[in-house]
């Protein structure tokens, strides 16, 4: 059997060197916070600016900062301690 060639251009990066930003990012909260080119650059992948943005979001990863939860009002304070109880 002769294996079936895909057809379109091949990929610039391989799954290991994909999988090696996100490993960088996730490690801690510091990293979490660097530019993706330096994210990249760290990885020692050497591509065009666009292509670690275009693999942080093919894996789920959207350059957005975490919302934080607001404190509780006074309004709230009653109804949250029913639901807990």
């Amino acid at each position: 059997l002769n294996p079936i060639k895909c057809s379109g251009r091949p990929k610039k990066l391989t799954p290991h060197q994909c999988q090696q930003p996100m490993d960088l990012t996730t490690r801690d909260s510091h990293s979490q916070r660097l530019p993706l080119a330096t994210i990249a650059q760290m990885a020692g992948i050497n591509a065009a600016t666009y292509l670690p943005q275009k693999t942080f979001s093919q894996e789920g990863y959207h350059q957005r900062v975490a919302r934080q939860k607001p404190f509780l009002n006074a309004v709230n304070k009653p109804g949250r301690l029913d639901c807990a109880n």
